[in-house]
């Protein structure tokens, strides 16, 4: 099974947060996920994001662009 994780990145104001990297790394092996399996994309201009993601368990990471 598959699911969408979308969102908007926002600081503590509220005002959206562009070019960041959202990276969901999974944590745990499964028949549908195979462990480091890596998802990377980078927030819009309104701080938007959309993954599409098999079920499992992962670690969520933040990373401004360079």
């Amino acid at each position: 099974m598959s699911v969408v994780i979308s969102g908007a990145l926002t600081d503590g104001a509220g005002i959206p947060m562009s070019g960041y990297h959202i990276i969901l790394k999974s944590r745990v092996n499964t028949p549908e996920v195979v462990m480091h399996t890596v998802a990377d994309v980078m927030t819009g201009n309104d701080g938007e994001y959309c993954f599409h993601a098999r079920t499992g368990k992962y670690g969520v990471y933040l990373c401004q662009r360079q």
